[in-house]
């Protein structure tokens, strides 16, 4: 008998799991899983993708991480796995309330070396496998019995097996059924039909994120015009057309900017072919086009910056740009605007996923570990807050009063909208304004001073250029 035969991979993909052993880990050192791996196909296809994640993340780490990788010696000699099935993971979108929460079973991985580690999450790849799970609860505290039997016998019952506090032993069986979060591949370079996908289904089942706001008349509104490369004004119209807004980080590199100097020219057809803008705003014009959506407002580029009054007037109508757009394009992982948007081009994402099978339960790594933990109301998501655009006040601003958002992060795109959260390599589907789901509090409810109290803390952890901007980039908050 390997030691993986005691794992439930059953259980991961499924909404059932074991009250009694939630924080069961097992344990192996590597060399014991390099041993093992000679007579099991699934310890062997951990075993590479364990390697390859600590390759991968000595040489492409998490931006906070400052502890160096220990030698190949020291991994082979002091290396540990630890594994677990964790039933509580929860995906949570950014919109700092308590809409757009979901929660899956999933596997979870640490591999240490001192105090080094790679923590690696996989997720079920597929509907295969022996599901739904039977799980019975033969007492109150244990003595948990788990069966599988074929697929189609789905769920008899709706409601989750009560287990009670105060004495008496009360058997409970309940039938498991497959989550609606499903790991799956994600190409190195974006497959924008998805994206596509994600927007539709929100266009057509969210009222919450649609624009409830009479437009408000923004003056001097320019837009870039993604087809005829050039920037148009507007201000004048009657009805603004779609478009969609940048939040990115500038940076203190010089790049293009619109001036009272350049103004025509850029306001001519094609100009912004003869005179490009930086990386991470070709990746955002290339982003719109893709995505079908015509135009798009960027700061840098739709307000004139030695003009004071035009800013001014503009940046105090911020939030109404964002309010108004159909998305806003987040540029996550860029330290300044000629960093680039990741996945857009060829070559600029890098990490492979690994496929996994056992006993006939497919699963697959997830691209990013920090997409998936546990959280609270108002505490921005792990996988969102390592990043450099996270560190920005007016970033934050941006982020918090646009409706619905894609970042787009080293290795993956996220959708944000106030009903939930996606990415590229989960499959997930979001509930319905109607049906049986239980509504909680959001960030479009009445507001109470502590959630004014929660956000005016989180705001206060950012950076600003200059300290002088701190009421204007909290003001739209």
């Amino acid at each position: 008998m390997h030691w993986c035969d005691a794992i439930e991979f059953e259980l991961v993909g499924t909404d059932c799991r074991r009250p009694d052993d939630i924080n069961s880990w097992k344990s192996i050192s590597l060399e014991e899983l390099r041993l093992e791996s000679q007579r099991c196909e699934f310890c062997s296809d951990l075993l590479d993708l364990i390697e390859y994640r600590l390759r991968y993340d000595a040489t492409r780490a998490d931006n906070d991480r400052n502890t160096p990788r220990p030698t190949d010696e020291e991994i082979r000699r002091d290396a540990k796995l630890q594994i677990s099935i964790h039933y509580a993971k929860e995906a949570c979108n950014w919109s700092f309330g308590f809409e757009g929460a979901s929660y899956r079973t999933v596997i979870d991985l640490w591999v240490s070396s001192g105090s080094y580690y790679v923590n690696i999450l996989l997720q079920r790849a597929g509907p295969g496998g022996r599901v739904p799970v039977t799980h019975k609860s033969e007492t109150t505290y244990g003595n948990d019995t788990i069966s599988y039997i074929a697929p189609g016998s789905w769920r008899t019952e709706d409601s989750w097996p009560q287990f009670h506090m105060l004495g008496g032993e009360q058997p409970q069986t309940m039938v498991g059924r497959l989550e609606a979060a499903l790991g799956r591949q994600r190409p190195l370079q974006i497959d924008f039909s998805i994206l596509r996908h994600w927007m539709n289904i929100c266009d057509d089942t969210h009222g919450l994120c649609k624009n409830q706001y009479r437009a408000a008349r923004v003056p001097r509104l320019r837009l870039v015009d993604v087809n005829r490369m050039c920037i148009i004004d507007v201000s004048d119209t009657d009805h603004h057309p779609q478009f969609a807004t940048l939040s990115y980080v500038w940076g203190t590199e010089p790049f293009l900017r619109l001036s009272r100097g350049n103004l025509k020219h850029l306001m001519t057809l094609g100009s912004l072919d003869k005179t490009p803008p930086p990386a991470t705003i070709r990746d955002a014009l290339q982003i719109c086009k893709d995505l079908q959506i015509p135009f798009i407002w960027v700061d840098s580029l739709c307000i004139i910056q030695d003009d004071e009054s035009d800013m001014i007037e503009i940046v105090d109508s911020m939030d109404s740009i964002y309010r108004q757009s159909v998305i806003t394009i987040v540029a996550a992982s860029g330290a300044n605007a000629h960093t680039g948007i990741p996945g857009v081009r060829p070559n600029t994402r890098y990490l492979e996923q690994h496929k996994l099978q056992a006993r006939g339960v497919q699963l697959i790594d997830s691209v990013d570990s920090k997409q998936l933990r546990m959280q609270t109301a108002f505490q921005e998501p792990e996988w969102i807050s390592g990043t450099p655009w996270a560190q920005r006040a007016w970033t934050f601003q941006e982020g918090l009063v646009s409706r619905r958002l894609l970042f787009f992060t080293a290795e993956q795109v996220y959708w944000s909208c106030r009903k939930g959260l996606l990415s590229e390599d989960t499959v997930e589907h979001f509930s319905s304004e109607g049906g049986n789901k239980q509504q909680h509090r959001g960030l479009d409810d009445e507001f109470h001073p502590w959630e004014y109290q929660n956000l005016a803390i989180a705001f206060s952890r950012y950076n600003l250029t200059y300290e002088s901007d701190i009421q204007r980039a909290y003001l739209r908050i």
